[in-house]
């Protein structure tokens, strides 16, 4: 049987930053350079760890780049958009991401949550180390 997902899912396997680029290319074109350039950087934090896979979100949270981790047992979603913050889900992840980031915060469904400030990429670093 298929099973239709809420976002698009990209191919498995080593995901090269450049690869990635090209299937949110529309998305950074949005933003201004500053914010774009940003975005970049997170992006490149997060695919130096070698993800699984990736799915970029059509709803639900919108906006947000989920990564899968080999011998992780959480994923990661990431958005691009300036005043955001990283959220790390459970295994249980397809659920939580269709949620409200509301619903998520209030039921406290998330495992962490790495808000796009100082600090940032060393929190990502342990987490994914």
């Amino acid at each position: 049987s298929t099973r239709r997902l809420n976002w698009e899912l990209l191919p498995k396997g080593d995901l090269p930053w450049p690869k990635l680029r090209r299937h949110i290319e529309a998305v950074l074109r949005r933003l201004a350079p500053d914010p774009r350039t940003v975005a970049e950087y997170r992006l490149q934090q997060l695919t130096k760890h070698s993800p699984l896979f990736s799915a970029i979100g059509h709803g639900g949270f919108d906006g947000y780049i989920a990564f899968g981790f080999r011998g992780k047992d959480f994923v990661v979603l990431e958005n691009l958009n300036h005043g955001n913050a990283t959220y790390v889900l459970g295994q249980d992840w397809e659920t939580v991401s269709q949620l409200s980031k509301a619903e998520v915060l209030s039921d406290h469904r998330h495992r962490d949550r790495l808000v796009h400030r100082k600090g940032w990429a060393r929190r990502l670093n342990e987490l994914l180390a």
